[in-house]
């Protein structure tokens, strides 16, 4: 017989927990996050979860071309690509002059303005400025004076700095004198004009432009709601935000009444038009007027959802793939049957587990003690087992080096630490003074949320660290509080994964880079004056055989002290329903929601609601 879609009981759950609020606002895309949003505020939410939010209501200079692979860039609030001086040092970006802030009390009549250079100058300083800004990385000894300038207004900050919500008051009055000051390599020469110098030759400096750490938004708003910009955002991209709480686990968006004119390419790659991709050419965005972003954060309601029809796609895990696949990896034919189909692509990502390098245990403070601990730990990890369990033996390779696959700069060096070896890890541990662990405290190890599938997956390091004499505590908390961890530098061990920001292997290499330690992309607080100073020599070159050597040297010291054990790198499944249109997956824009379309006879047939 075969197996039912869904199950009776579970229907009829499914339908009170959907009911209420769904008939009063309905979405025409409804799409999920596996997190919590964090909020709105671009100099602090740097997470995929989060900035795949916010890139729906604010926009940067440029985004990327939606279809066209290998991965390219097109204008966004920039007319055109820059003038670049002879030096490769000054950029001149002239601004289109129809882009305009959405409607907004903190506005004069609550009508919003038009996008100036200034506010690029505001933004990008505030985003250098702020001390807890987890994206100060991105532009860190880049631009002429501006470091300087943020040194000096951090400075200020932090004396009004409010401790009741532990926040850095940038609208503070005490502060204004500070962001009027000019710096020399960051100007707006007039309204639609922006010039940027930087101190070298930065190959990267482009894709930074589309990040979401880069977007434009007013300084009226910051002035006029302070904290509150993380719930009540205010940009110039295709939907506004109509509603978010935290605590409602739900993000509403609403199509921008004043986005610019902006349509739907009409190329892209090959096999585009064969897949329907091109069906929309030439067509106004956003596509779809309401769109919803859901929080479930267990996999078990989400897929139930999804298969209800309540969400429009879901990213495969360890749960939905017992679900959706047959043993040997294809659909399973009920599923298939439903009108669900999966989509299947690389993914430009690296998970691993972190050690905090700035622990007395197993960091630096430690020396060779602490370094073989951690290549212990490294080679007692059951990759494999690993990803059996939690990736279900398909959707995942092990990985062997801290740059993907794929990634312009990829060097094929292969870490001694990777691979399973249980025998010398126990000989490492007891060359640290820890024969079988003896007199080796508890390590604490913190895990990125409370559900099972966190737990599970953190089991299976445990068990391997057990098996060589380590003990590990596994410290449960929700996606907030482990951030604010890793942020802060108190967490001892942990797991978590990179998204490329831009398809460059000095993405991945600059996680290792001694001055972007937390609360920057260095979570692990490495330092190795060897290894900065290859960076810095790589970060000026171009792709090529010559930087390759370069970046060979730099992933060979990074193997060595092992400041991360590698787990994985992944493959992309994303389930789909029949109905959700132009889905290309994107590894960089995880949310490309204005490219959406929704075919609503079958969603109708399907469902039997419209969501009109």
């Amino acid at each position: 017989m075969r197996r039912t879609l869904l199950r009776t009981a579970a229907l009829a759950l499914l339908l009170v927990s959907l009911g209420g609020c769904e008939e009063e606002w309905k979405p025409d895309v409804r799409v999920v996050s596996t997190a919590m949003i964090k909020g709105f505020d671009p100099i602090g939410t740097g997470d995929t979860y989060s900035s795949g939010a916010q890139g729906q209501v604010f926009e940067g200079l440029y985004e990327y071309h939606y279809l066209k692979r290998p991965f390219e860039l097109r204008p966004s609030i920039a007319d055109g690509m820059p003038e670049v001086s002879e030096d490769g040092l000054t950029y001149t970006f002239k601004l289109k002059k129809d882009i305009v802030f959405q409607d907004a009390d903190c506005f004069p009549g609550g009508t919003g303005r038009a996008v100036k250079a200034d506010d690029f100058v505001y933004c990008l300083k505030r985003l250098m400025a702020v001390p807890s800004s987890t994206g100060s990385w991105v532009l860190q000894g880049k631009i002429a004076g501006l470091d300087e300038w943020a040194a000096r207004c951090g400075q200020k900050l932090s004396e009004v700095y409010d401790i009741v919500n532990e926040y850095y008051p940038f609208e503070h009055p005490d502060v204004a004198p500070f962001i009027d000051e000019e710096v020399a390599g960051l100007r707006a020469l007039d309204d639609h004009t922006l010039q940027i110098t930087l101190v070298e030759p930065y190959p990267q400096f482009m894709w930074t432009l589309a990040m979401s750490y880069t977007v434009a938004y007013p300084r009226e708003a910051v002035e006029t709601y302070g904290m509150g910009v993380q719930t009540k955002p205010v940009g110039s991209g295709p939907y506004i935000c109509k509603q978010y709480w935290p605590f409602d686990l739900k993000v509403q968006l609403e199509r921008n009444p004043t986005y610019r004119e902006d349509y739907y390419p009409s190329e892209g790659a090959p096999g585009d038009e064969e897949r329907g991709l091109l069906r929309d050419a030439g067509k106004r965005l956003p596509l779809a007027d309401k769109v919803e972003i859901a929080i479930v954060q267990n996999a078990s309601p989400r897929w139930l959802k999804f298969l209800e029809g309540q969400i429009d796609r879901v990213e495969t895990e360890k749960d939905i793939w017992g679900e959706a696949m047959e043993l040997d990896g294809t659909l399973r034919e009920d599923v298939a049957d439903a009108g669900i189909w999966v989509d299947i692509d690389s993914k430009a990502d690296l998970a691993y587990t972190g050690f905090n390098m700035d622990d007395p245990i197993i960091g630096a403070p430690a020396g060779e003690k602490g370094k073989k601990i951690r290549q212990a730990i490294c080679l007692a990890y059951d990759q494999q087992g690993w990803i059996k369990v939690m990736r279900n033996g398909f959707w995942s390779m092990p990985a062997t080096g801290p740059i993907p696959p794929g990634m312009a700069g990829w060097v094929d060096v292969v870490s001694p630490y990777s691979g399973r070896n249980v025998e010398r890890a126990k000989e490492l541990l007891a060359e640290a003074g820890y024969p079988e662990g003896r007199g080796l405290p508890v390590i604490e190890y913190e895990l990125s949320g409370t559900t099972s599938v966190n737990r599970n997956g953190a089991e299976i390091l445990r068990s391997s660290c057990a098996e060589i004499g380590i003990e590990l505590k596994l410290n449960g908390q929700t996606w907030d509080q482990f951030t604010d961890k890793v942020r802060d530098k108190n967490a001892q061990m942990f797991g978590m994964a990179w998204i490329a920001d831009y398809p460059d292997a000095q993405n991945f290499l600059q996680l290792f880079y001694g001055p972007y330690e937390s609360p920057g992309s260095n979570g692990s607080n490495y330092k190795n004056p060897a290894y900065d100073a290859l960076y810095n020599r790589m970060k000026l070159m171009q792709p090529g055989p010559e930087r390759d050597v370069i970046i060979r040297e730099m992933v060979a010291i990074v193997n060595e002290d092992c400041p991360w054990s590698y787990t994985d790198y992944r493959v992309q499944y994303t389930y789909l329903q029949e109905w959700l249109q132009n889905f290309k997956f994107h590894s960089i824009n995880t949310f490309p929601l204005k490219y959406y379309g929704v075919d609503r006879d079958a969603r109708q047939k399907r469902i039997g609601e419209a969501r009109d």
